[in-house]
């Protein structure tokens, strides 16, 4: 019998955004396991390069029903192809309804199920229909945040807890050092020259990031503290209303609305910020067990979160000293929070950078426990014979 092959199922381009979702294939590809990878990619691309390894790739359409059809199509060709060689690594819920259908029938053993965005009981029943079904009939699953896979146990019924991997950059992934003239070319964006201390809000301005209380919160701060927006492309309606929020909060002249950036170019603004924002109201499981991916890339930049203060977040960012945490709905606290984290001498704020790097390069990188995928990967193949 030749080697196992991993099939990947991914939801993303992993050089389209942030590649959290793909980086369990990164990471198996890098470990020298046999990768087969299905994305939504150009239809005749077959490899895709990241910055830590390349990816042997089977494309599908990436948009509607085309895309769950095609995933279904591709996802049975690839089974039929390989057999009992093959292994099925399945990623995020939106995978979920075409790998049901096209894996039926493969022991539970052979199929594992890696989410990080664990649906909203009740908001999207469709969804968690085949989401359920799916954890059911696999024999691992995975999730990024403890809270979050007991949760997900109890309510699908699974009969063990899933394991936990969070949502990390490994400690290899190219991150950019602060660029002091990058910077001074962001700080001269801002319409008010007194902007000095840069806040990454990271994202457009939205409820589900709290953006009301945050706006309102640096409006009682000195005119010194700027606000920095992303993934708002100029003339959509996101960006329409983010720019509305900000003239309404007298703040269009202290922030900057950034659009959808290549992943690298939006780690370099946020290096050259000195604050990054992570909250989010308690409206339910999937917010209030929070586990963001832009909290690794704020630490591996070496910035100092300001976050909101539910369980998951707050023992992270207590545990570490990565900032800190408040209720995210209290304009007062959010307001003493991102004073509390940018008033620092500069030689201990340069000491701190320094030090957040270093964790992301150790205790809050991938590999502190992607042990769990490897091991989850060999327990298949061991269980498949």
């Amino acid at each position: 019998m030749s080697s196992p092959i991993v099939v990947y199922v991914g939801v993303a381009d992993p050089r389209a955004g942030a590649p959290h979702q793909a980086m369990a294939a990164i990471h198996l590809a890098r470990c020298g396991y046999a990768i087969k990878a299905l994305f939504p990619v150009a239809a005749r691309e077959t490899r895709v390069v990241t910055p830590l390894a390349e990816l042997d790739v089977v494309p599908y359409a990436r948009v509607g029903i085309s895309r769950l059809l095609s995933l279904f199509w591709q996802l049975l060709r690839l089974r039929v192809r390989h057999g009992s060689d093959a292994l099925f690594y399945v990623q995020g819920s939106p995978s979920c309804p075409p790998s049901l259908l096209a894996l039926c029938g493969v022991p539970r053993a052979r199929v594992i199920y890696h989410t990080q965005d664990f649906l909203e009981p009740g908001k999207h029943r469709l969804w968690e229909f085949f989401e359920r079904h799916f954890c059911r009939r696999a024999g691992r699953v995975i999730s990024n945040d403890g809270s979050r896979a007991r949760f997900l146990a109890s309510y699908y019924g699974l009969g063990s807890v899933p394991a936990v991997v969070r949502t990390a950059l490994p400690a290899g992934w190219p991150v950019p050092k602060r660029n002091f003239a990058f910077r001074t070319e962001l700080i001269a964006k801002f319409g008010d020259p007194d902007v000095k201390c840069l806040i990454m809000v990271g994202g457009p301005y939205s409820t589900k990031r709290c953006s009301e209380e945050l706006l309102r919160a640096v409006g009682t701060l000195p005119r010194c503290y700027g606000l920095v927006f992303t993934g708002a492309m100029p003339g959509s309606s996101v960006y329409r209303k983010t720019e509305e929020a900000l003239v309404a909060a007298g703040l269009a002249r202290r922030s900057v609305i950034l659009g959808n950036l290549p992943y690298d170019e939006l780690l370099e603004y946020v290096a050259a910020c000195d604050v990054g924002i992570l909250l989010y109201p308690d409206d339910g499981v999937g917010n209030y067990f929070q586990a963001p991916g832009r909290l690794t890339e704020y630490v591996a930049c070496g910035v100092p979160v300001v976050s909101a203060n539910f369980p998951g977040l707050e023992l992270l960012v207590k545990k570490y000293d990565l900032g800190e945490v408040t209720a995210p709905t209290s304009v007062d606290e959010i307001a003493g929070a991102i004073r509390s984290v940018c008033d620092m001498a500069p030689a201990l704020a340069v000491e701190r950078r320094g030090r957040l790097s270093a964790l992301a390069k150790s205790s809050l990188a991938y590999e502190a426990q992607a042990g769990v995928v490897t091991d989850a990967v060999d327990d298949a193949r061991r269980a498949s014979g």
